[in-house]
């Protein structure tokens, strides 16, 4: 159990509502909508474990980063702190604090931040890291396209999901983690620019993976070829998200977890031309793979 608390005064109520996130079950005390699809149950907060709050004065002394940086579609003035307990993060004034089976936010808590930063670093802190990506499973394959935004990977993913042979996993983000050597597609992660009914939250997915990076050349064919591992390892590591708020134990942890990923896996480079007849082109070469 993990904790989705509020620091900022006692928790009187006495309900608690559970939410099952990528692979773990997150008691807040507090209602989330944009979780609403991962709703579990409600419980009686005395029935619980008390949550890993700020009952321990925790000095964050290591910066981590700080600048200004987009998340979703604002740009935030963003400065994380670590230290050996975990992060502190600090977006326009909201102070998070990230232990590893816990998440204090403040009682306005931005839901951006909230399932962006301070989840993905506790996912990361518990051996689940997220791609910025969208993911399909077409044909029984399962296919994670890597881009840049404005890309194309959304639509690619929305245009497989009109298929019966296909379906969406992810559109934006897609949580991974390694489970008995087998890399493993976790669903119930927040797809925030999805409604409730499009986020996956099917089984863990176990398939062999082939990641295509895409490179948007709307003067070049589609096309796809497979890239060996130390150029894939580069393009995993810059397409995971929050790597540059990693303090170093978990980026040594990312970067071994990249490297085992590259031998459970294929990775392709692809040209893409953003445009309508792309899909269709994509399509027939992914049916042949």
């Amino acid at each position: 159990m993990r904790y989705l608390t509020t620091k900022e005064k006692p928790n009187t109520s006495s309900t608690s509502f559970q939410y099952e996130i990528a692979d773990a079950i997150y008691c807040s005390d507090f209602l989330i909508p944009e979780l609403q699809p991962f709703f579990i149950n409600e419980t009686c907060a005395k029935n619980q474990s008390p949550p890993l709050n700020s009952t321990v004065n925790h000095l964050f002394n290591q910066l981590v980063y700080k600048q200004q940086i987009g998340v979703g579609e604002r740009i935030y003035n963003l400065e994380v702190k670590s230290n050996i307990n975990g992060y502190h993060l600090k977006a326009d004034g909201g102070h998070y604090q990230i232990l590893n089976h816990s998440i204090n936010a403040p009682v306005k808590t931005d839901a951006t931040i909230l399932l962006g930063p301070a989840l993905i670093l506790n996912l990361a802190m518990n051996n689940v890291f997220c791609f910025h990506a969208s993911a399909s499973v077409i044909n029984g394959k399962v296919f994670i396209f890597l881009a840049s935004s404005g890309t194309g990977k959304s639509t690619i993913a929305r245009f497989f999901n009109e298929f019966s042979n296909s379906y969406r996993i992810a559109d934006d983000i897609v949580a991974v983690k390694i489970i008995n050597n087998q890399l493993t597609i976790l669903p119930n992660f927040p797809q925030l620019k999805l409604n409730d009914k499009q986020q996956y939250s099917g089984e863990k997915i176990k398939q062999k993976t082939h990641f295509f990076f895409i490179n948007k050349d709307n003067e070049a064919k589609i096309s796809f070829t497979q890239i060996n591992h130390l150029e894939s390892m580069k393009k995993l590591i810059a397409h995971t998200v929050a790597t540059r708020l990693f303090n170093p134990l978990h980026l040594e942890k990312h970067l071994t977890f990249c490297h085992k990923l590259l031998f459970l896996s294929e990775s392709y480079q692809v040209s893409y031309q953003h445009r309508a007849h792309s899909l269709f082109e994509l399509k027939e070469l992914l049916d042949e793979l």
